[in-house]
């Protein structure tokens, strides 16, 4: 196991003893999909504990630049969240979601975002709550990132695995990594790998609102308030433009809201939302 893992990532000389036929099978994927979920969960979580770990060492000493990297940890567990859900490792990430939250606002304070006339809500944990994205529609030309050829026509599969050349080919990306330059795979050497499908040419048919996104990131990036609705919450005292807390994190998860998505597509009429 260790030796296929190592080829794997190494690649095998083409003229070495026993090396595999450029462009043959090299057995079966697995479930693509599931490693490619995990991998992405594994490295925003690891950037999410990398960044959360120096934002509590520079807290005392330095409490600007450990609220930029306590934000940065927010924005990376949130998309290891987004990435996990519905998934096994979902509740992994919600948990360390809430404890880098409860930090966060303990030690450095949150608050709702004020643009001079209205309120808004930011933080990323908040919006992870709302089961709300975008799914676009569309009609697009797609060419296989092992032999360059349209995917409809080409003989590789997706659930097979094959040992390609590393470096730029047909489909002018490296079929290992899919970089079009500066790529540090090999042309001399054999690499394990699973076909890609590059998009050439796409055309935007529509954009809905969806409980799932098809494209994982594809999320609010800011929820706005009425205005109406925090005078009525905060009373009389209040008026607009002054700061407003935002304590949600100090009282543990408030819950998941589902999203029923309506038939009809995303119109020019709805609230205006920013897309991740």
């Amino acid at each position: 196991m260790a030796r296929e893992s190592r080829s794997q990532q190494e690649g095998v000389p083409i003229n070495s003893p026993g090396a595999p036929a450029e462009g043959s099978e090299a057995g079966d994927a697995g479930d693509v999909g599931h490693q490619h979920m995990v991998e992405n969960v594994k490295r925003h979580r690891a950037a999410a504990v990398r960044r959360f770990q120096v934002a509590q060492r520079l807290a005392d000493q330095d409490p600007a630049a450990a609220e930029q990297e306590a934000r940065s940890a927010i924005v990376e567990i949130v998309h290891a969240f987004w990435w996990a859900e519905d998934s096994e490792l979902e509740e992994d990430q919600h948990t360390l979601m809430h404890e880098i939250g409860l930090w966060t606002r303990q030690r450095l304070g949150c608050s709702l975002h004020f643009d001079g006339k209205r309120y808004e809500r930011r933080c990323a944990i908040d919006i992870a709550h709302e089961r709300l994205g975008f799914s676009v529609a569309y009609t697009a030309t797609a060419i296989c990132s092992i032999c360059g050829e349209d995917v409809s026509e080409c003989p590789h599969l997706p659930d097979k695995e094959y040992w390609v050349r590393g470096g730029a080919g047909a489909s002018g990306h490296c079929p290992v990594c899919m970089a079009e330059a500066d790529c540090q795979h090999r042309t001399d050497r054999l690499y394990r790998v699973t076909l890609t499908k590059i998009i050439t040419k796409m055309d935007v048919r529509e954009v809905s609102l969806v409980s799932r996104p098809a494209g994982v990131t594809t999320r609010l990036l800011v929820i706005s308030v009425d205005n109406a609705d925090l005078i009525e919450a905060l009373g009389p005292d209040f008026e607009v433009g002054m700061p407003v807390s935002c304590d949600k994190c100090l009282n543990g998860c408030w819950g998941i809201s589902e999203f029923d998505p309506p038939d009809a597509s995303l119109e020019g009429d709805e609230p205006q939302q920013e897309v991740a």
